[in-house]
């Protein structure tokens, strides 16, 4: 009997651990592939697209799901256009910054240097500005995943 609960006590811990480990790789292999789709599309667009969505994933610290987040909204907003005007040529960019909201944010986040029509400060600064819970500026981002 005893030999019985000690077995037990060992493998029922070991059969738990085995299932956490396969959700574990059943989530790294779905990360995996969500990651390689989004990588390839990128190849469908400019080399310049392609820059700017590495830099975006670069500001998320490669955090894939933050990463989506942002790239939807920059869909959304300019469909990755470098020179689009919105809101009757208020709004610039990729980022559709109006320019006081740019000059705001970047005081904000303590980023001087950053320059409202260089396309990557936009996208640095629309992750820190969602990072920071100020992504409703973007009407478009109610409709982010």
């Amino acid at each position: 009997m005893l030999l019985v609960l000690f077995t037990l006590s060992v493998l029922i811990p070991t059969i738990i651990l085995l299932i956490r480990y396969g959700v574990a790789l059943k989530r790294i292999e779905t990360t995996k592939r969500a990651i390689t789709n989004e990588v390839e599309g990128w190849f469908s667009n400019s080399s310049e697209v392609v820059k700017l969505k590495i830099h975006l994933f670069k500001e998320t610290s490669w955090n894939y799901s933050e990463f989506k987040k942002l790239n939807r909204l920059v869909e959304l907003e300019s469909n990755w256009k470098v020179d689009a005007l919105g809101d009757g040529g208020k709004a610039f960019g990729p980022a559709q910054f109006w320019e006081t909201t740019f000059n705001q944010f970047k005081g904000e986040a303590g980023m001087p240097e950053l320059k409202y029509r260089d396309p990557q400060d936009q996208l640095t600064l629309m992750a820190w500005a969602v990072r920071n819970n100020l992504g409703y500026h973007w009407t478009t981002y109610k409709n982010t995943p």
